[in-house]
């Protein structure tokens, strides 16, 4: 849509009026008092519908000269020439920057510079483009409604349109415009950006709990699809502890159980994974996770209790009536209290160091009774020279070998004892800052456990140590 914009330059007095004829309508703008040499500007429109070029716009210019100079009074028979200077110039409207709004509806006219109210696809439509204005320009939002797909009438779809979205709610865009040749149009939507994880989940972190020895609590990298559970022969510990069950506790963490409990200073062991043929681990978006084997294994049973503090401990001295003798055998009793123990329920341990390579035997020994023997506890750690040279359990109570099986040396620090009422046979080569477990006693024990340390005559124990006993 454009203006028409009269301009008039007189050099006389003049008054007179701009006239728009467009039809039956007409709209008059009076010049007054234009002084000499003046020059002035209407623009002439018809209210709410300004002028429309091409529908037969007329405009007329009448000036009355009030005021012409004597000696121009008489000349040539064509008078005096009044220059009126008729311009078309796109419409301004307010604030918007010459775009018009209109309502909306499916006729489209290509008269200036519109922008039509969305219209909301309901049924069959077809948005019908008409003007032939060059440099016009319309737009429009339509709301698909998923079935019907408008169709355009007098304009031809531009190459780089990206055609029309028939997604229920899916708000397109018709931008049409007349470029001197034909009408054109192209359809657009928002931008929107979907981002598709195709990154597979992977294991961080794989710990053991002191209050839940037999449970591993796998953590993953992303949220998991907790509806498939692989089987637990998916899963291996590299040793001692075979899978019993496993259980989704939340979309980022599996626990899963093993038959045996992890054990304070257990050697270190790692988690296994086989990508099973079906119910694979994945994740939300159904990546798998890959088949993995060496994720190490954080055990913390026991961890932070006094009984792992070295500078706890308390050396067992040789003093008063500690030093007795057991009669009728071949071993001495080097110590026995009937009560210093590991009291009921609580944990303990009595360590010893090994003197030499060549020096006797000792025996460390745990029971129920204050007052046994050392071949009759209910718990006993030997340290031999004999030809097997072996970190052994008493006969009563076998323990189970964790690991590899120890020979005895100089240096080595070792001990038996109870945390959270399992009973294990520990080795440390680092004066006592970190244990491994050799030997686990099966079954839970909670009574109190006393104390007896022996020795083949004449052999040496070497600092005797304790934690934890009352």
């Amino acid at each position: 849509m454009s203006i028409i914009r009269v301009g008039v330059q007189c050099p006389f007095t003049a008054s007179g009026q701009i006239v728009d004829i467009d039809g039956a309508a007409s709209n008059v703008t009076s010049i007054q008092n234009l002084s000499a040499a003046e020059s002035v500007a209407y623009s002439v429109d018809g209210g709410a519908t300004f002028i429309s070029i091409g529908s037969g716009t007329t405009v007329s210019v009448s000036l009355l000269i009030t005021d012409v100079p004597l000696r121009m009074r008489r000349g040539s028979a064509g008078g005096y020439p009044i220059p009126v200077d008729i311009t078309i110039e796109p419409a301004v409207v307010g604030s918007g920057g010459g775009v018009v709004l209109r309502a909306a509806g499916t006729s489209l006219v290509l008269d200036g510079q519109i922008d039509y109210a969305q219209l909301t696809i309901s049924g069959a439509t077809v948005l019908t483009i008409s003007g032939a204005t060059r440099g016009a320009y319309a737009s429009m939002l339509v709301a698909a409604n998923g079935t019907n797909v408008p169709t355009i009438s007098g304009a031809d779809e531009w190459a780089s349109s990206f055609g029309y979205l028939n997604t229920s709610g899916v708000v397109n865009r018709l931008d049409t415009w007349y470029d001197g040749a034909a009408r054109r149009y192209v359809w657009s939507q928002q931008a929107v950006i979907t981002v598709t994880d195709v990154i597979a989940p992977t294991v961080t972190s794989v710990a053991v709990a002191d209050a839940t020895p037999t449970v591993l609590s796998v953590s993953f990298s992303e949220p998991m699809n907790t509806s498939i559970t692989p089987a637990s022969s998916a899963f291996a510990v590299s040793a001692g502890h075979a899978v019993s069950s496993i259980v989704w506790i939340t979309s980022t963490r599996l626990d899963i159980t093993v038959g045996a409990a992890f054990t304070t200073g257990e050697a270190a062991r790692t988690l296994a994974y086989t990508q099973p043929g079906s119910n694979q681990a994945q994740d939300a978006a159904g990546n798998l996770l890959a088949t993995f084997s060496g994720q190490s294994i954080t055990n913390n049973v026991g961890a932070g209790a006094a009984i792992l503090a070295p500078s706890s401990t308390t050396l067992l001295t040789a003093a008063g009536s500690i030093y007795t003798g057991q009669a009728g055998t071949s071993w001495d009793q080097v110590f026995r209290s009937a009560t210093l123990k590991i009291g009921a329920s609580a944990d303990g341990w009595v360590s010893v160091d090994w003197p030499n390579a060549s020096n006797g035997a000792v025996v460390v020994g745990l029971d129920t009774s204050a007052t046994p023997t050392y071949d009759t506890s209910d718990f006993v750690m030997q340290l031999s020279t004999a030809s097997t040279n072996l970190l052994q359990g008493s006969n009563t109570n076998a323990p189970t070998l964790v690991g590899s099986a120890l020979t005895p040396a100089a240096g080595v620090r070792y001990r038996i004892g109870r945390l959270a009422g399992t009973v294990t046979i520990q080795e440390s080569s680092d004066s006592g800052a970190t244990w491994t477990v050799r030997y686990t006693f099966s079954g839970t024990y909670t009574s109190a456990l006393y104390v007896s340390i022996f020795t083949i005559a004449s052999n040496t124990i070497v600092n005797p140590r304790q934690v934890g006993l009352t």
